[in-house]
């Protein structure tokens, strides 16, 4: 599961950390480099911001302890890979940061593991699919989840919507017709005829969308739908 999830979140990651950094000139002389190098991985920087301190102490004929920063850089990584960085990265949904992947048996994953268990629920597959949203391809790893299967019930519903929501704009039309219809048999010099025949046709209206109405109530009653506001 690790070596997957670790896979597919190095490009984003990579594209994350890539940033350039900065680091002035008092700090290139002072040569810091382990301290440095702690600072960077207790953040959860790219140890390639080795090579920026590189070019930019270059120009005060600096360079920099290699050596001492990585080992730093090690010891503030540790404490970034933590069980609730981990955790926190589970249970939003996100990919494992594949910054982590230097303690494959650190308590990052162990949290990782756990907070993404609890994203894969069946609340948050139905909050997806309810919404049209693409699945979390990341919960196939998940055992025993029961995130796709709200997924399904979610997309049922969804479509269920969809359906009820067409028939909502066919009543919206019908109803436009009807105000078209009474605007009509508001016009100056209008015919008695004209005006008995929009009469017929208004009666008619009112009665189809009585009807689609209570067609529409019973449809979103029979699928525990909310109301539309019609």
């Amino acid at each position: 599961m690790k070596a997957f999830l670790i896979a597919s979140g190095l490009t984003v990651t990579a594209l994350a950390l890539s940033s350039c950094a900065t680091i002035s000139e008092e700090e290139c002389l002072a040569g810091g480099w382990e301290d440095i190098g702690f600072r960077d991985g207790e953040n959860g920087k790219s140890q390639a911001r080795l090579a920026d301190y590189n070019s930019t102490c270059s120009k005060y004929a600096v360079k920099p302890d290699r050596t001492a920063y990585l080992r730093g850089y090690d010891q503030g990584l540790k404490l970034y890979c933590d069980y609730d960085r981990g955790f926190s990265q589970g249970s939003n949904g996100h990919s494992v940061q594949a910054i982590c992947q230097a303690f494959p048996d650190s308590d990052y994953f162990v949290g990782y593991d756990q907070g993404l268990s609890g994203y894969c629920s069946f609340e948050t597959g139905y909050d997806h699919g309810l919404s049209n949203h693409s699945e979390a391809e990341l919960c196939r790893t998940v055992p025993d989840t029961g995130y796709f299967t709200g997924y399904e019930e979610g997309q049922i519903t969804f479509a269920l919507y969809e359906e009820r929501d067409q028939m909502v704009d066919r009543y919206i039309r019908r109803e436009e017709a009807l105000i078209g219809t009474r605007n009509n048999m508001k016009k100056e010099n209008i015919s008695d005829g004209e005006l008995r025949r929009l009469r017929k046709k208004e009666n008619r209206i009112e009665e189809e969308l009585e009807e689609m109405k209570i067609n529409i109530r019973v449809f979103e009653r029979l699928n525990a739908l909310s109301e539309a506001d019609i």
